[in-house]
C-alpha cells in the first residue's frame, strides 16, 4: 500500500491507498484516530493488515502537542485531567470535521462510504462525534476505548439507532479496563444500538483478530466495496 504525508489546512495526517489503487473508482474511506500521545503513523501501520485492496484509509495526527519525556513528543485529542481538557476536546471535533470535510471533497467520497474508528483516546473520540453525528458516517470503530458521559446527546431524536458499531477490547487491559467496553455495550443497548461486541485475551493493545474481525465487519458493511466516480 502506498502512504503519502498530506500537511492538510486543518490536520496532517496520512493517506494510504490500496495495494492495487484505480484512479477512476471511488473507494470507502476508513478514518483511523489515533490515541493519547501517539501520532498519526501508529494506526497507519494495520492499514494493510485489515484489508489491504479495498479501501482507502486516513490517519489524522491529533492536534494537542504532548511531551513524552526524554526528548520525545506524542500527540493527543486533548491532555488529561487539567482545566482545558474540556475545550481541547470541542476544539478537536472541531477540527475532526473540518479534516474530515476536505478529505472526503478532495477524494471525491460519499458520505455513506466513511467509516470512523479509532483506538483507545482514539476510540473515545470516535463515539463523541460519530453517535450524534450519524449522517456523517456509514459505521463507527471502537478500539479498546471508553464511552463517557457526552458520546450519547441528551436528546435522541439526532442519533439513528441503526448506525452499525464495532466495539474490539481486551479482557486484559489495564489502561482501560474490560469493564468500561462492557458498559459502553449496555449502554449503547440501552437506548437501542445493536453493536457488534468482541473480547480478547490482550492487553491495551490491537492484535491481528481483532484486525481480521474488523475485516469482516468492514466487508459485510460495503459488500460491493469499489463504486465507479
Amino acid at each position: 500500500m502506498k502512504s503519502t504525508r498530506i500537511d492538510g489546512p486543518t490536520l496532517k495526517h496520512l493517506v494510504i491507498y490500496p495495494e492495487n489503487y484505480v484512479p477512476n473508482k471511488l473507494y470507502p474511506v476508513v478514518i483511523l484516530l489515533h490515541g493519547f500521545g501517539s501520532n498519526m503513523h501508529d494506526l497507519a501501520a494495520i492499514a494493510p493488515h485489515i484489508d489491504d485492496d479495498n479501501y482507502i484509509y486516513a490517519c489524522p495526527n491529533a492536534p494537542v502537542p504532548i511531551d513524552l519525556g526524554l526528548g520525545r513528543r506524542g500527540f493527543a485529542w486533548a491532555s488529561l485531567g487539567t482545566p482545558l481538557s474540556k475545550n481541547e476536546y470541542l476544539n478537536s471535533q472541531d477540527m475532526l470535521l473540518s479534516f474530515i470535510r476536505e478529505l472526503t471533497d478532495s477524494l471525491g467520497t460519499h458520505t455513506n462510504q466513511v467509516v470512523l474508528g479509532g483506538f483507545s483516546q482514539g476510540a473515545m473520540m470516535t463515539y463523541r462525534l460519530g453517535i450524534p453525528r450519524p449522517q456523517h458516517f456509514a459505521g463507527l470503530v471502537a478500539l479498546g476505548g471508553l464511552l463517557d458521559d457526552e458520546a450519547i446527546p441528551a436528546n435522541q431524536t439526532f442519533i439513528q439507532k441503526d448506525q452499525p458499531i464495532f466495539i474490539a477490547h481486551g479482557t486484559l487491559d489495564t489502561v482501560i479496563p474490560i469493564e468500561s467496553a462492557r458498559d459502553a455495550k449496555c449502554r449503547l443497548e440501552t437506548v437501542g444500538f445493536a453493536p457488534t461486541y468482541k473480547e480478547y485475551p490482550i492487553a491495551h493493545e490491537i492484535n491481528h483478530d481483532i484486525l481480521t474481525d474488523l475485516g469482516y465487519w468492514l466487508k459485510d458493511l460495503f459488500p460491493s466495496n469499489i463504486y465507479d466516480k
